[in-house]
């Protein structure tokens, strides 16, 4: 990884594999919250959606981990590629699903498809072989896992407000 100055092929296995277990975690817990946000939010549809989206952060968690060794030097031009191809890719096809079905489930496809085409377009950009490993653990925990930790409870303390003002509103009033 470009913090170590190297390309380490057991670091990128590594840092694939703990993509993979995050994806796999977040997913539980999506899958977990449909049995309890369709009551508290009042809306049973979210029952079958939320099973849905936990499908994206797996499909995420194979995004290509070479695209970071384009940031560590500084050349953000391959990530800017892969955002803006994968934002028209998922937009142009979440309004034809939109179109032709006329559902909400236009926006469920549309986020899935956003994911895939970051997965397709990162090899495109970093042509690279996924393998599973986590050799490089330690070292890697030893420089990311205050940053880990701190990313999580950000994102808990952001989205937290937003859950719980959810579980009081119906959807209509939202």
């Amino acid at each position: 990884l470009p913090f170590y100055g190297v390309f380490d092929r057991e670091f990128l296995d590594t840092v694939l594999t703990l993509q993979l277990l995050r994806g796999l975690a977040i997913a539980a817990i999506v899958v977990a919250s449909s049995l309890v946000l369709p009551h508290m939010m009042k809306d049973a549809r979210l029952a079958i959606v939320l099973p849905c989206l936990a499908i994206e952060p797996l499909i995420s968690a194979f995004i290509n981990p070479r695209m970071a060794l384009f940031e560590g030097r500084l050349n953000f031009g391959p990530e800017a590629i892969l955002q803006v191809s994968a934002k028209i890719v998922s937009t142009t096809l979440t309004i034809v699903i939109a179109v032709w079905q006329r559902s909400y489930w236009a926006l469920v496809a549309g986020t899935l498809i956003a994911s895939f085409a970051r997965v397709l377009i990162s090899y495109a950009l970093a042509p690279n072989i996924p393998r599973f490993g986590l050799r490089a653990w330690r070292e890697l925990f030893r420089f990311s896992g205050w940053i880990t930790a701190s990313s999580f409870f950000d994102s808990l303390a952001t989205g937290f407000d937003q859950l719980i003002v959810g579980g009081f509103l119906s959807v209509r009033i939202a």
